[in-house]
């Protein structure tokens, strides 16, 4: 028959993540490699509570009022001792009816108490769900534009392969895009325009289009140009809607946007560049930059007599 207790090696696999997750530091990257997926959801989660939950002064409130709350009630009154004459194996109230299934009322102040926390773990958590929520539709400069931004990368982190990767990044960063059109229907007078927050949507946009690039690019030198043709299409959509946003922008983001301009111009070189050697035996240089792969500059050469073809990307 079970005991009930979990065996040693489990044990040690819970002492060992708990361990883990006291030491998480607050960067990215997990102490323990074989648990960075599970530390990065518990730093997720920090975040989250730091950014969403009671202030210390609202804690100490919420505590203060229990406790006033128990301590004004009358106190549980106790049992009339036994008698001395009475036998010792005598109940001193009557037993449950055999086979009952109601639940034994919870009474006294821990029991109050542990009800008390149990609702109010339930109300953070709904909470959190509407912050999550909330946060799918804030700006920069918004409170929850730390949380969309944290959500984002949590679901980059479950993405899985260069491919997958690229496209969401290509995602977020055409999500920026359309936080600037929404910052600009927001303050139609350029005189109140918040200048930091349209810097900070581009340099989201630059950072998540390079990472982009990188991937995307990096993944075609091996499984063929055709996603090339997304990366390139992306660019020039994204260069066009820039193009119709920045008569309306602060002079700072305007100079940002010619910048990102620039930065889309020269994701379109490097995708056309990397596609043109497509029939070479040598595509890349070997060398990379801040857009991943940079394409061979020699001659178009052929892979030697009697060598099977390499796939699109075989050499570097």
């Amino acid at each position: 028959m079970s005991s009930g207790r979990a065996p040693w090696w489990r044990q040690r696999q819970r002492e060992r993540f708990a361990r883990a997750a006291d030491s998480l530091p607050e960067a990215d990257q997990a102490p323990d490699p074989k648990l960075a997926g599970e530390l990065a959801v518990v730093l997720m989660l920090r975040r989250i509570a730091d950014q969403t939950g009671p202030d210390d002064a609202a804690r100490e409130r919420m505590r203060a009022k229990v406790f006033s709350q128990l301590a004004a009630e009358p106190t549980e009154r106790r049992p009339s001792p036994v008698p001395r004459s009475a036998p010792k194996s005598a109940p001193s109230r009557p037993p449950q009816p055999s086979g009952s299934t109601r639940p034994g009322r919870v009474t006294g102040p821990r029991g109050r108490l542990a009800i008390a926390l149990g609702a109010a773990f339930c109300v953070v958590l709904a909470l959190s769900g509407m912050t999550l929520l909330l946060a799918r539709h804030a700006l920069p400069g918004d409170a929850l534009y730390g949380v969309r931004r944290t959500v984002e990368s949590a679901s980059l982190g479950l993405t899985s392969g260069d491919d997958g990767k690229g496209r969401k990044h290509l995602e977020f960063a055409a999500d920026r895009i359309g936080d600037i059109e929404s910052l600009a229907a927001r303050y139609p007078d350029l005189a109140d325009s918040p200048v930091g927050d349209y810097l900070t949507a581009f340099a989201d946009f630059d950072s998540d289009a390079r990472a982009g690039t990188a991937d995307l690019t990096g993944y075609a030198t091996n499984h063929g140009d055709g996603v090339l043709t997304i990366l390139v299409t992306w660019a020039d959509q994204q260069a066009q809607r820039i193009r119709q946003v920045e008569p309306r922008l602060p002079a700072a983001a305007r100079a940002q946007a010619v910048a990102s301009d620039r930065l889309l111009a020269r994701i379109v070189r490097r995708a056309d560049a990397i596609a043109a050697r497509d029939d070479c035996y040598t595509i890349t240089s070997g060398a990379t930059d801040d857009l991943g792969v940079l394409p061979a500059t020699g001659p178009c050469d052929q892979p030697p007599s009697g060598s099977p073809t390499p796939a699109f990307g075989g050499a570097a």
